[in-house]
């Protein structure tokens, strides 16, 4: 999925995917109204920007737990189960 390649791009190095895959996902973060998980991937999106990728898996990680929190959030308002479809 998204996430795993921008895992993928993050550590290959590869400043243009991560910034062009974090972007991506800032804004349909905002969409929502997720502003946690959409400010965790402006920060590594910046973090690529500035070619500062000692702090990039930091950020990933930030985002993903992020990411895991909403979803968790998500699941319990809506009722459903992980299995759900």
């Amino acid at each position: 999925g998204q996430l795993a390649s921008l895992r993928d791009a993050v550590a290959r190095r590869a400043a243009v995917e991560v910034e062009r895959t974090a972007h991506g996902m800032r804004g349909s973060f905002l969409i929502f109204g997720a502003v946690r998980c959409a400010e965790s991937a402006r920060r590594l999106e910046a973090c690529a920007g500035e070619g500062r990728w000692e702090d990039a898996p930091a950020l990933f990680d930030q985002l993903e737990l992020e990411i895991r929190s909403l979803v968790t959030f998500l699941t319990k308002v809506s009722g459903l189960t992980s299995a759900d479809p």
